[in-house]
């Protein structure tokens, strides 16, 4: 079943890259972001499921990291960290809508240093806890499209 778990992760990050490349392709329309941005923004994508360090960014992109915060805060309009923080976030409350991953797997998954720290960062974000929001909105949206 291991390798069940991890044929089920793939899968739901498949359907999450596919989502954010149609989201992608919206942000460099709306806006002109610089190619380093651009760069950094695909490195925390493809790493949601690490701990992700600012240096390892500058470092793939190739720019000092002084000065790829700068450029990416005016950019993008937040840090790099909150960037990370809510790609997270995102990612995991997708996981919680259309996935049975437990609160713990999710966690794990994106690396969060503990489960209690995630559900501190996603209750900041969303207004309620991983638990709660998925008994409040799991699948409901699944049945009000099939009815």
């Amino acid at each position: 079943s291991e390798m069940c778990i991890r044929d089920r992760i793939i899968d739901v990050h498949n359907q999450l890259i596919m989502d954010y490349a149609r989201r992608m392709k919206k942000v460099k329309k709306k806006a002109a972001i610089s190619p380093h941005c651009v760069r950094a923004m695909d490195y925390v994508y493809d790493h949601l499921h690490e701990r992700i360090e600012i240096t390892e960014i500058s470092e793939f992109v190739g720019v000092e990291r002084s000065y790829l915060s700068k450029l990416f805060h005016k950019e993008v309009g937040q840090t790099i960290s909150d960037y990370i923080m809510e790609k997270k976030l995102q990612t995991a409350r997708n996981m919680l809508l259309y996935s049975d991953f437990s609160c713990t797997e999710i966690s794990q998954y994106l690396a969060f240093a503990s489960g209690s720290y995630f559900a501190k960062c996603f209750k900041t974000k969303y207004g309620s806890t991983p638990n709660s929001y998925r008994r409040i909105n799991y699948r409901k949206h699944w049945k009000e499209a099939k009815s």
